[in-house]
């Protein structure tokens, strides 16, 4: 099995932030000459940490799209070293390879999250709201956050609906649907995420809760 061959064990219960799951591979890791003096298993957990917290890997799933296979570790669980170290030729370094389990994020499109706006913007063709889902921001444009003309007011972190008076703020809690996933390999904490909430069912949190006061 090599870095990109997972299993992937998956918990998913209705709305999520995201799906969260344990994923298991084999990597190998670099261990440099300064380090080689110090306590190897201390030191090649540190440098597994490094190498593999914050990288994006690819599951073994052939049912879904390839770019919904990717996923972001999240954080290391479990490492164990697989065989001996070894040398490369040329490098001062060790190399030891090792087998992990780890905590990972995805997102898949159509897929319902919930999250916090982190901001209200305005940058170059974006307005609208950051939505901070699990670890990643995705993006709420202003076309997909009402059937409304909206003001958007950056300095005062809101966003309000003309005709409906909604109003989106900064730490507002968002159920949203997700419409587009690009997952950044080289640069994961810049991979963008779309999201929609016009649908009946999403939105606001507190305009749901509002909604179904209105019922009763």
């Amino acid at each position: 099995m090599d870095k990109r061959g997972f299993t992937s064990f998956k918990r998913r219960v209705g709305i999520s932030t995201g799906m969260f799951l344990r994923v298991r591979g084999e990597d190998t890791v670099r261990i440099p000459p300064y380090l080689l003096g110090e306590d190897f298993d201390r030191v090649l957990a540190v440098m597994a940490k490094m190498r593999l917290e914050g990288s994006v890997q690819a599951l073994d799933m052939e049912d879904i799209e390839e770019e919904e296979r990717k996923v972001l570790l999240v954080q290391l669980l479990d490492l164990e070293p697989v065989g001996d170290p070894f040398l490369v030729h040329g490098d001062g370094a060790v190399y030891q390879r090792v087998r992990y389990e780890a905590l990972a994020f995805g997102v898949r499109r159509e897929e319902v999250v919930e999250g916090e706006v982190v901001e209200i913007t305005k940058r170059g063709r974006f307005q609208g709201a950051i939505v901070r889902i699990g670890p990643l921001n995705a993006y709420l444009s202003s076309s997909n956050i009402l059937d409304d003309r909206l003001n958007i007011d950056v300095k005062g972190q809101m966003i309000v609906g003309r005709e409906t008076k909604k109003v989106l703020k900064k730490d507002d809690q968002v159920r949203a649907r997700v419409v587009y996933v690009k997952i950044d390999e080289s640069r994961p904490y810049r991979s963008v995420v779309g999201l929609d909430m016009r649908t009946p069912g999403l939105g606001a949190l507190k305009w749901l809760q509002e909604e179904r006061r209105k019922k009763k």
